[in-house]
């Protein structure tokens, strides 16, 4: 739980940074498991990439369907995570867990901020995404 929590964090973190771009770049070639490390090691590299790449199509589905986003970014990430084989790796408790999380922080904090306000501040980096990394 502590992990999901801490992907989330990651993930507002990099949008509000605009840095998402550079995240998706650095996931699909972390997905495509070059080896560097010990297979345990690339595993479970390739498993934190999937849970990202899955917060990150979760979080992007909840986007655009609350703001006026047409991009279809939550696709691309679902393109990702089925090309990296990613559903071997995520069990369904953690999908669940972590579509349940993302749900709820997302509405907190688009209640919190205000519908508008927070489709503007994930505005940039929803388009950077459309640009330059997805």
């Amino acid at each position: 739980m502590l992990f999901i929590i801490i992907v989330l964090a990651i993930l507002v973190a990099l949008i509000l940074f605009r840095m998402l771009p550079v995240l998706i770049i650095a996931l699909v070639l972390i997905v495509a498991n070059i080896p560097t490390k010990s297979h345990a090691d690339g595993k479970k590299e390739h498993k934190e990439a999937c849970i990202t790449l899955l917060g990150g199509s979760f979080y992007n589905t909840i986007l655009e369907s609350i703001c006026p986003f047409d991009g279809d970014v939550a696709a691309k990430f679902k393109v990702l995570y089925t090309k990296g084989n990613c559903s071997k790796l995520v069990s369904k408790k953690e999908f669940d867990s972590l579509a349940k999380d993302v749900l709820l922080d997302t509405k907190k904090r688009a209640n919190e901020m205000g519908i508008p306000d927070f489709c503007e501040g994930n505005k940039e980096a929803y388009f950077d995404i459309l640009k330059g990394g997805g």
